[in-house]
């Protein structure tokens, strides 16, 4: 099971009557008192130092700056952040390092299969980390480290049975069922933002897209254009738009009242599917919860009525920005969690 909420008192251990083999496990958990974790984004990347208890000691953000399409200057810079982290964070030297990676990964591999924006294809990240710092890189794609986190530190404590939505520059997921990380076949599951959803500002309703065309970061700056009647310009960042919406521009309101149709349509057709207890949204987009969250749960409502029991409870994540970094932090603990047999 996940998380320490899901521990018992005996298998935490206790002031009496521990045996050699428990007591063992306790040091081991005394002496990981920092994790290196890196987390990397489309924008931009984050490594930051973290406590077993999800403790940020500290954080540094680095911005992009047209290594997209190099990846031997992207994995350069992001080496370079956390040699200077290391030299500050000793401490972590001795434990293994988690990273959350944009797109597709194989966590068994440690290699970063694909993150088109970044340009990065099969990356063999883990071995390179290994190499270099002497020990393990514990490595997943974002959303299922995001999902780990919640688990750990997060909505998921106490709940065995939620999916988790990220949605910022694209639109990803992650599904806890019965108290685990259900990654598929072929470790792709929970890829919402490939869904097919129907494009509700073309008068034709035959075209449809992928979700994250139209409900990511992207798709709502897109939106905002179609319905002012103009060409598509400059991305215009999400925080903007909720100010403008505040000011009552109707375009702004009406594309975060889409926002939510689209992703209230979303979670209805994976909750008829799973049946989970609890949505939780991730991602830039889940700041900005309270100015879709009407248009989102009426059309939830909408969409469930046949099974209006079976409806989850939909919450932004209480890990706020940080969340991918601690979820970094989640699969370092995660893996202690299983070696100790948690």
């Amino acid at each position: 099971m996940l998380g320490p909420g899901y521990h018992s008192r005996n298998e935490c251990g206790s002031q009496s009557g521990d045996g050699p083999q428990l007591s063992q496990r306790k040091r081991q958990a005394t002496a990981m008192k920092e994790i290196l974790c890196v987390d990397i984004g489309s924008s931009k990347y984050m490594v930051g130092v973290i406590t077993p208890e999800g403790k940020i000691l500290y954080s540094r953000k680095v911005l992009w700056k047209g290594e997209a399409g190099n990846p031997g200057r992207i994995l350069g810079n992001i080496i370079q952040t956390v040699d200077e982290v290391l030299e500050k964070h000793p401490l972590c030297r001795k434990n293994p390092m988690g990273m959350t990676i944009p797109g597709l990964a194989d966590p068994e591999k440690g290699v970063w299969r694909s993150s088109e924006f970044l340009g990065v294809f099969n990356l063999p990240v883990g071995s390179l980390f290994q190499r270099r710092y002497g020990v393990p890189l514990k490595m997943e794609n974002d959303a299922n480290a995001c999902a780990y986190a919640e688990c750990f530190f997060g909505e998921g404590r106490m709940c065995k049975d939620f999916l988790y939505l990220t949605v910022s520059n694209s639109i990803g997921g992650a599904l806890c069922l019965n108290g685990e990380i259900y990654t598929g076949a072929w470790g792709e599951a929970g890829e919402f933002g490939m869904c097919p959803a129907e494009d509700l500002l073309e008068k034709n309703a035959a075209v449809r897209r992928p979700l994250e065309l139209l409900a990511s970061g992207r798709g709502l700056s897109d939106n905002y254009y179609r319905l002012k009647g103009l060409p598509n310009g400059r991305r215009i960042h999400a925080a903007v738009l909720e100010r403008y919406a505040q000011r009552g521009d109707a375009a702004a309101i009406q594309a975060f009242e889409l926002e939510g149709t689209y992703l209230g349509r979303a979670i209805a057709h994976a909750a008829f599917l799973l049946n989970p207890r609890k949505v939780v949204l991730g991602g830039g987009l889940s700041l900005l919860f309270d100015t879709y969250k009407s248009s989102l749960m009426d059309t939830l409502r909408c969409e469930m009525k046949r099974l209006p029991d079976g409806m989850p409870e939909v919450k932004a994540t209480s890990l706020g920005y940080h969340g991918a970094l601690l979820g970094a932090a989640a699969l370092v603990l995660k893996v202690q969690q299983t070696e100790k047999g948690g």
